[in-house]
């Protein structure tokens, strides 16, 4: 063969290998809720639907705590370093405690 017949026969190859490849039908991974971590009571908002300001982990208590912000929190957060907020700011700080967890590998899940 010559060389660009041997490299259009080369390229449908690999072509079909790498569609009869992708076409696997390996069962689909449903994500679970974790209904034990989610927010109870009555709040004036739902805090998980703002932004994130930051997070942290604390090792020593086995712990997950995230601060989240409405949109002027936000906004005042990633252009000021004080803590003074403008008004009609709102924050939350919602904090989860790690558990075992036996659906993950690492075993550990927060809520």
């Amino acid at each position: 063969m010559r060389s660009p017949i041997k490299a259009l026969y080369l390229l449908g190859i690999v072509l079909s290998v790498s569609i009869v490849g992708c076409t696997s039908r390996e069962p689909k991974i449903s994500a679970t809720v974790n209904l034990n971590a989610s927010l109870v009571g009555d709040l004036p908002a739902n805090p998980l639907q703002w932004k994130v300001v930051t997070s942290a982990v604390n090792t020593e208590d086995s712990t997950m705590s995230t601060l989240y912000g409405n949109d002027v929190a936000v906004e005042y957060a990633r252009t000021h370093w004080q803590h003074n907020y403008p008004n009609g700011s709102a924050l939350s700080l919602v904090t989860w405690t790690q558990r075992d967890d036996d659906r993950k590998v690492n075993r550990h899940s927060n809520g």
